[in-house]
């Protein structure tokens, strides 16, 4: 259910990243290195263009606006989780979806089955995000949700 291409697609595509990224071992390798700091800004267009998101708590979610002034080049690896987390959310429902406007109210629609939070207020955490993919697993197999 992971589609990598996809989530490299979120964070700016191989241009943004310098690498191109297939694998999970791709994703991981650049992950812990530190995502270039310019992924940041790759992400909150993305929800920003196609989803008419609010941006600024989740580019705070990633870091504070100060941390990332000081930050040259790369993010974190810690920064970076958060990120890629957030990317993954996106990525996943957008492949379930496969459509602009049901993706945009499922990431900004709370849920019953999500503590009545929105999926992209549950990817700050690793446990919320594991919820949101087990939610989308369900919408995808055609499971009650």
């Amino acid at each position: 259910m992971i589609n990598v291409e996809r989530i490299s697609e979120v964070l700016g595509g191989s241009r943004t990243l310098k690498h191109r990224v297939r694998t999970l071992n791709d994703l991981h390798e650049i992950v812990a290195e530190g995502l270039p700091k310019t992924s940041v800004q790759a992400v909150l267009t993305h929800l920003s263009e196609r989803y008419a998101v609010e941006v600024q708590p989740l580019r705070d979610f990633v870091a504070p606006r100060a941390t990332l002034k000081r930050r040259r080049t790369r993010l974190s690896p810690t920064e970076s989780q958060r990120l890629e987390r957030l990317a993954r959310i996106v990525a996943m429902t957008e492949d379930v979806w496969q459509d602009k406007t049901a993706a945009a109210e499922f990431l900004i629609r709370r849920h019953r089955t999500l503590g009545g939070r929105t999926p992209l207020q549950m990817a700050t955490t690793d446990l919320g995000a594991r919820q949101v993919e087990e939610l989308l697993a369900s919408i995808e197999f055609g499971l009650p949700a």
